[in-house]
Protein backbone atom coordinates (compact mmCIF):
# COMPACT_ATOMS: atom_id res chain seq x y z
CA UNK A 1 0.00 0.00 0.00
CA UNK A 2 1.58 3.47 -0.88
CA UNK A 3 -0.84 5.14 1.80
CA UNK A 4 1.72 8.13 3.34
CA UNK A 5 1.64 9.39 6.75
CA UNK A 6 -0.59 11.98 6.47
CA UNK A 7 -3.36 9.96 4.88
CA UNK A 8 -3.32 7.79 7.35
CA UNK A 9 -3.71 10.57 9.98
CA UNK A 10 -6.76 11.44 8.20
CA UNK A 11 -8.31 8.30 7.68
CA UNK A 12 -7.67 7.92 11.68
CA UNK A 13 -8.40 11.38 12.86
CA UNK A 14 -11.60 10.74 10.94
CA UNK A 15 -12.57 8.07 13.54
CA UNK A 16 -11.45 9.47 16.82
CA UNK A 17 -10.36 13.09 16.50
CA UNK A 18 -8.04 14.46 18.78
CA UNK A 19 -7.16 11.89 21.61
CA UNK A 20 -5.60 14.24 23.89
CA UNK A 21 -2.79 11.91 23.89
CA UNK A 22 -0.58 11.56 26.36
CA UNK A 23 -2.76 11.14 29.21
CA UNK A 24 -1.26 13.62 32.04
CA UNK A 25 -2.09 16.50 33.64
CA UNK A 26 1.60 17.76 34.15
CA UNK A 27 4.60 17.01 32.38
CA UNK A 28 5.63 15.82 35.62
CA UNK A 29 2.90 13.38 35.41
CA UNK A 30 3.46 12.69 31.60
CA UNK A 31 7.15 11.77 32.26
CA UNK A 32 6.00 9.39 35.19
CA UNK A 33 3.64 7.61 33.20
CA UNK A 34 6.15 6.91 30.28
CA UNK A 35 8.02 5.06 33.07
CA UNK A 36 5.28 3.37 34.57
CA UNK A 37 3.07 2.15 31.68
CA UNK A 38 6.29 -0.28 30.19
CA UNK A 39 4.87 -3.79 30.15
CA UNK A 40 1.96 -3.23 31.91
CA UNK A 41 -1.87 -1.84 30.92
CA UNK A 42 -2.21 1.54 31.80
CA UNK A 43 -5.66 0.84 34.36
CA UNK A 44 -2.65 -0.19 36.49
CA UNK A 45 -0.52 3.02 35.56
CA UNK A 46 -3.72 4.98 36.32
CA UNK A 47 -3.74 3.18 39.95
CA UNK A 48 0.07 4.00 40.93
CA UNK A 49 -0.73 8.14 39.63
CA UNK A 50 -3.52 8.16 41.85
CA UNK A 51 -1.53 6.94 45.13
CA UNK A 52 1.26 9.35 43.88
CA UNK A 53 -0.92 12.32 43.29
CA UNK A 54 -3.04 11.87 46.40
CA UNK A 55 0.42 11.99 48.51
CA UNK A 56 0.82 15.27 46.84
CA UNK A 57 4.28 13.68 45.51
CA UNK A 58 3.37 14.46 41.90
CA UNK A 59 6.67 17.08 41.16
CA UNK A 60 9.84 15.49 40.36
CA UNK A 61 11.66 17.37 42.89
CA UNK A 62 9.97 15.39 45.76
CA UNK A 63 10.49 12.11 44.02
CA UNK A 64 13.96 12.68 43.79
CA UNK A 65 14.08 12.65 47.52
CA UNK A 66 11.48 10.09 48.43
CA UNK A 67 12.50 6.93 50.07
CA UNK A 68 12.58 3.79 47.33
CA UNK A 69 10.58 1.60 49.61
CA UNK A 70 7.88 4.47 50.08
CA UNK A 71 7.91 5.10 46.19
CA UNK A 72 7.55 1.34 45.70
CA UNK A 73 4.38 0.36 47.79
CA UNK A 74 2.73 3.74 45.77
CA UNK A 75 4.12 1.98 42.08
CA UNK A 76 3.74 -1.92 42.99
CA UNK A 77 0.54 -1.77 40.80
CA UNK A 78 2.20 -1.12 37.62
CA UNK A 79 4.61 -4.21 38.16
CA UNK A 80 8.06 -4.35 37.79
CA UNK A 81 8.49 -1.52 41.01
CA UNK A 82 11.49 -2.56 41.50
CA UNK A 83 13.33 -1.11 38.40
CA UNK A 84 10.87 1.68 37.80
CA UNK A 85 11.26 3.07 41.40
CA UNK A 86 15.07 2.99 40.54
CA UNK A 87 14.08 4.62 37.36
CA UNK A 88 12.18 7.24 38.44
CA UNK A 89 14.50 8.16 41.62
CA UNK A 90 17.61 8.64 38.86
CA UNK A 91 15.85 10.52 36.45
CA UNK A 92 14.26 13.04 39.16
CA UNK A 93 17.55 13.39 40.41
CA UNK A 94 19.07 14.11 37.36
CA UNK A 95 16.53 15.96 35.63
CA UNK A 96 16.68 18.26 39.22
CA UNK A 97 20.50 18.74 39.87
CA UNK A 98 20.97 19.38 35.75
CA UNK A 99 18.09 21.31 35.33
CA UNK A 100 16.11 22.03 38.45
CA UNK A 101 13.02 21.42 36.98
CA UNK A 102 11.53 20.20 32.84
CA UNK A 103 10.60 23.33 31.84
CA UNK A 104 14.16 24.22 31.67
CA UNK A 105 14.90 21.25 29.54
CA UNK A 106 12.76 22.37 26.93
CA UNK A 107 15.28 24.68 25.25
CA UNK A 108 17.57 21.94 24.59
CA UNK A 109 18.20 20.48 21.51
CA UNK A 110 16.94 17.18 20.80
CA UNK A 111 20.48 15.82 20.94
CA UNK A 112 21.75 16.81 23.77
CA UNK A 113 18.24 15.85 25.58
CA UNK A 114 18.77 12.35 24.38
CA UNK A 115 22.62 11.54 25.28
CA UNK A 116 20.77 13.17 28.81
CA UNK A 117 18.01 10.35 29.08
CA UNK A 118 19.55 7.82 27.13
CA UNK A 119 21.81 5.80 29.77
CA UNK A 120 19.49 6.07 32.43
CA UNK A 121 18.85 2.32 33.26
CA UNK A 122 15.06 1.39 32.46
CA UNK A 123 14.75 4.54 29.47
CA UNK A 124 14.43 2.31 26.30
CA UNK A 125 13.92 4.18 23.23
CA UNK A 126 10.08 4.40 23.21
CA UNK A 127 10.00 5.82 26.95
CA UNK A 128 12.66 8.25 25.89
CA UNK A 129 10.59 9.39 22.50
CA UNK A 130 7.55 9.96 24.82
CA UNK A 131 9.04 11.56 27.10
CA UNK A 132 10.76 13.91 24.58
CA UNK A 133 7.39 14.57 22.72
CA UNK A 134 4.93 14.48 25.46
CA UNK A 135 6.73 16.06 28.13
CA UNK A 136 9.28 18.52 26.29
CA UNK A 137 7.25 19.44 23.28
CA UNK A 138 10.00 18.36 21.04
CA UNK A 139 9.06 17.13 17.27
CA UNK A 140 9.26 13.58 17.88
CA UNK A 141 7.05 10.46 16.97
CA UNK A 142 6.83 7.73 19.48
CA UNK A 143 6.73 4.38 17.62
CA UNK A 144 5.37 1.46 19.62
CA UNK A 145 4.45 -2.41 18.54
CA UNK A 146 1.09 -1.04 17.33
CA UNK A 147 2.78 1.03 14.98
CA UNK A 148 4.89 -1.94 13.54
CA UNK A 149 2.17 -4.08 13.44
CA UNK A 150 -0.22 -1.62 11.70
CA UNK A 151 2.52 -0.10 9.24
CA UNK A 152 3.15 -4.11 8.19
CA UNK A 153 -0.35 -5.23 8.12
CA UNK A 154 -1.24 -2.40 5.84
CA UNK A 155 1.65 -3.12 3.58
CA UNK A 156 4.01 0.22 4.04
CA UNK A 157 7.20 -0.28 2.28
CA UNK A 158 10.28 -0.25 3.75
CA UNK A 159 8.95 -0.08 7.63
CA UNK A 160 10.59 -2.48 9.76
CA UNK A 161 12.13 -0.61 12.76
CA UNK A 162 11.90 2.22 14.84
CA UNK A 163 13.83 3.85 12.79
CA UNK A 164 12.37 3.61 9.62
CA UNK A 165 8.87 3.86 11.08
CA UNK A 166 9.99 7.70 12.36
CA UNK A 167 11.12 8.21 9.34
CA UNK A 168 8.32 7.06 7.12
CA UNK A 169 5.71 9.05 9.85
CA UNK A 170 7.84 12.48 9.29
CA UNK A 171 8.02 12.39 5.86
CA UNK A 172 4.94 13.75 5.31
CA UNK A 173 3.92 14.60 8.58
CA UNK A 174 7.24 16.73 9.28
CA UNK A 175 7.37 18.40 12.71
CA UNK A 176 3.99 19.24 13.42
CA UNK A 177 4.05 18.73 16.65
CA UNK A 178 0.38 18.17 17.38
CA UNK A 179 -0.13 15.71 14.61
CA UNK A 180 3.01 13.79 15.97
CA UNK A 181 1.08 13.63 18.98
CA UNK A 182 -2.18 12.80 18.50
CA UNK A 183 -0.77 10.17 15.76
CA UNK A 184 0.27 8.02 18.13
CA UNK A 185 -2.93 8.04 20.15
CA UNK A 186 -4.92 7.50 17.52
CA UNK A 187 -2.50 4.02 16.54
CA UNK A 188 -2.79 2.70 19.84
CA UNK A 189 -6.75 3.54 19.76
CA UNK A 190 -7.04 2.02 16.63
CA UNK A 191 -4.83 -1.16 17.06
CA UNK A 192 -6.94 -2.21 20.16
CA UNK A 193 -10.53 -1.51 18.04
CA UNK A 194 -9.10 -3.14 14.82
CA UNK A 195 -5.60 -4.23 14.78
CA UNK A 196 -5.12 -6.60 17.25
CA UNK A 197 -2.62 -9.62 17.44
CA UNK A 198 -6.01 -11.47 16.32
CA UNK A 199 -7.35 -8.60 13.95
CA UNK A 200 -11.10 -7.64 13.60
CA UNK A 201 -10.44 -7.16 9.72
CA UNK A 202 -14.07 -7.95 8.74
CA UNK A 203 -15.27 -4.95 10.29
CA UNK A 204 -12.30 -2.46 10.44
CA UNK A 205 -12.75 0.93 8.33
CA UNK A 206 -9.53 0.77 6.35
CA UNK A 207 -10.12 -2.90 5.34
CA UNK A 208 -10.21 -2.15 1.76
CA UNK A 209 -6.71 -0.48 1.77
CA UNK A 210 -4.82 -3.12 3.79
CA UNK A 211 -2.70 -5.68 2.43
CA UNK A 212 -3.10 -7.98 4.86
CA UNK A 213 -6.98 -7.73 4.70
CA UNK A 214 -7.01 -8.22 1.29
CA UNK A 215 -4.59 -11.20 1.44
CA UNK A 216 -1.74 -9.51 -0.62
CA UNK A 217 0.61 -10.35 2.07
CA UNK A 218 3.04 -13.42 1.94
Amino acid sequence: MNINAASLYEELFSLYGNTQWWPGETDDEIILGAILTQNTSWSNVEKSLSRIRNEGLMKLEMLADIDKSHLIELIHSSGFYNQKARTIIELSKMIVSNYGGIDAMKNESNEKLEAFIKPISGIGQETMDAILCYALDKPVFVVDKYTLRLMDRLGVKNVSNIRKAKEYVLASIGEDLGKLKNLHGLIVNFSKDYCRSKPACNDCPLRNKCDFASGKQD
